[in-house]
């Protein structure tokens, strides 16, 4: 009897894993056209109120960039990410967010998910 039930229990785990990976994608797909739909018209209030304090900014002479970093998972190893990429266990996404500093209007973003 277990020895039928683990390859049903496989497969419902397989078929629950690429669902949620596909839904997954949906929203980071979703995320970067309201992202893109933003571009000249969200503020920097707007972004505030929408994903908090950022975690650093760095001033330019005419723009300001805001970064938001949020780990969904996180491994207990420490992880080495670059540009998107990290060791297996950690999840999550970067944000850097372009603003003008006389508008405080986005002027360009890059996402990146892991």
């Amino acid at each position: 009897m277990r020895k039928a039930i683990f390859p049903i229990v496989v497969i419902i785990v397989l078929i629950l894993t690429s669902c949620y990976s596909m839904m997954l994608e949906n929203e980071i797909q979703f995320f970067q056209e309201y992202l893109e739909e933003q571009k000249g018209e969200m503020t920097y209030d707007k972004a505030l109120s929408m994903w908090g304090k950022p975690s650093e900014i760095a001033h330019g002479d005419e723009i300001f960039v805001a970064t938001w970093e949020h780990n969904i998972f996180k491994s207990k190893s420490v992880a080495t990410r670059s540009m998107g990429s990290s060791r297996s266990g950690d999840r999550g996404w970067i944000l850097h967010v372009t603003f003008d500093k006389e508008t405080k209007k986005m002027t360009f973003y890059n996402f990146y998910n892991w």
